[in-house]
C-alpha cells in the first residue's frame, strides 16, 4: 500500500468554501465516489475521487477556504492502482443470459391448424 494525496480539482473560481466533507477516516473509496462538497460566488460542486482506495486522513475542514491544488485528503491505495490506466483496465463483456434464444434454435411459430 501507498498514499496518495486529492487536491482541488480546477473548479472554475479562485476559492472556495468547504461546506460539507462527504466520507470519514477509514471509509473505503470507489472512483468517481463524491468527497466533500465546495461552493464558490458561482456554483456549489461535489468533488469526485479520481481514485480508490482508504481515506487515511481528511487535511480540511468545514468552513475553511480552498483554491485549486489544495490538499483534501491522503489515500491508501493498492500498489497496482497507481497507475491511472490500471483502474480503467476495459471489462470483460457479461456473458448472455441464459434465458436468451440462440440464433441456431427455431422460433416459435403459432399453429395456423384449427382445433377439432
Amino acid at each position: 500500500m501507498n498514499t496518495q494525496k486529492i487536491r482541488v480539482p480546477d473548479i472554475g473560481a479562485d476559492s472556495a468554501q468547504v461546506t460539507e466533507i462527504l466520507v470519514a477516516v477509514g471509509d473505503d473509496l470507489q472512483t468517481e465516489q463524491s468527497l466533500l462538497v465546495l461552493e464558490s460566488d458561482k456554483a456549489s460542486v461535489e468533488v469526485p475521487a479520481p481514485l480508490s482506495g482508504r481515506v487515511r486522513t481528511i487535511l480540511v475542514t468545514e468552513g475553511q477556504q480552498v483554491a485549486e491544488g489544495t490538499e483534501l485528503l491522503e489515500v491508501e491505495v493498492a500498489a497496482d492502482s497507481t497507475d491511472p490506466a490500471s483502474s480503467e483496465a476495459p471489462q470483460k463483456p457479461a456473458e448472455p443470459a441464459a434465458t436468451e434464444q440462440s440464433n441456431d434454435a427455431p422460433e416459435p411459430q403459432e399453429s395456423q391448424t384449427p382445433p377439432p
